[in-house]
């Protein structure tokens, strides 16, 4: 049974990032990813995106991402940046390995895998959460006679050429995906059931993640109230388009109920122009349309 100091479950951007740090301290490291390669979600994760994090605040420990990225680097480029990342710290986590059961036994844990058992003292789970998409379900679902996918398993609009979808959610996966087929001029609808945050990608040219930075030592309450007129202004009116505003401004939202805004990159162009179109939530199914499902909140760098 192969023994090490930590044993880290995940080979992800979070999995890479600990072992590295870790495994400079001195420790001996094992990283066990059920995929062939490191940051395998992101070698599913839909054609367009891009990071909704901008480049400087992207890099993992120990390794800044290229300055030859743009300021949102593609799907692509974060592929790379991973791959490079294992390169430049010698990680070489065990691929094709899937972790089934953790269990103590006395100073160590035993961690038995689809391939053999690995001992160490303490163990890290760095799975992530987009292994696990929510599929809601809803009267008439089980008669739907169209096809109907979650937004993991969507690629790009090819598949939806002439055809009518309906984009279930308003996260940033759903808005992004509504409009990437709304520019294939695929027929995009957003079905949208509570209310919504929107916020720029970048305010007064400065990313918006660095705004967040900047104030996080401000209270919740403050930093909501003084953004909400510049947000306002930037965004401009989204009542006229169906949607509802929250109550809640964007901070107080993510802390007190884990939903993130809406980082627009262009969907609200779109919905504007009637690319995409808005309706509520769904009360029930059974037209014979494309269901694209999205799950909250949505990635930025998982």
């Amino acid at each position: 049974m192969p023994a090490s100091d930590v044993i880290i479950v995940g080979a992800g951007p979070a999995g890479l990032a600990c072992a590295a740090r870790v495994g400079g301290l001195g420790f001996n490291v094992t990283v066990l990813e059920k995929g062939i390669e490191v940051g395998a979600v992101w070698h599913r994760h839909y054609d367009r995106l891009h990071l909704h994090t901008d480049r400087n605040h992207s890099g993992l420990p120990g390794m800044a991402m290229p300055r030859t990225y743009p300021k949102y680097p593609s799907r692509e480029q974060v592929i790379k940046y991973l791959e490079s990342y294992a390169a430049r710290f010698g990680l070489q986590p065990v691929f094709n390995t899937t972790v089934i059961k953790i269990a103590r036994s006395g100073a160590q844990w035993i961690v038995n895998s689809t391939n053999e058992a690995f001992s160490a003292p303490v163990v890290v789970i760095a799975t992530g959460w987009a292994e696990f998409p929510y599929r809601p379900v809803w009267s008439g679902s089980d008669t739907f006679k169209g096809t109907f996918i979650h937004s993991s398993e969507y690629r790009n609009s090819s598949p939806f050429v002439n055809q009518r979808v309906l984009v279930v959610g308003f996260g940033n996966s759903g808005g992004e995906i509504a409009l990437d087929l709304a520019n294939a001029n695929v027929d995009a609808t957003l079905a949208v059931r509570g209310t919504v945050q929107i916020l720029p990608r970048d305010l007064l040219g400065i990313p918006i993640l660095s705004w967040a930075i900047a104030q996080r030592r401000l209270p919740t309450a403050l930093v909501d109230f003084v953004n909400a007129p510049v947000i306002r202004l930037a965004i401009g009116p989204i009542e006229r388009f169906g949607l509802k505003r929250a109550a809640k401004g964007p901070r107080r939202m993510v802390e007190e109920d884990g939903r993130v805004p809406l980082l627009d990159v262009g969907t609200l162009g779109k919905i504007r122009d009637g690319s995409i179109k808005v309706r509520g939530g769904i009360d029930h199914s059974h037209l014979t349309v494309w269901f694209l499902l999205t799950k909250l909140p949505s990635n930025l760098m998982q």
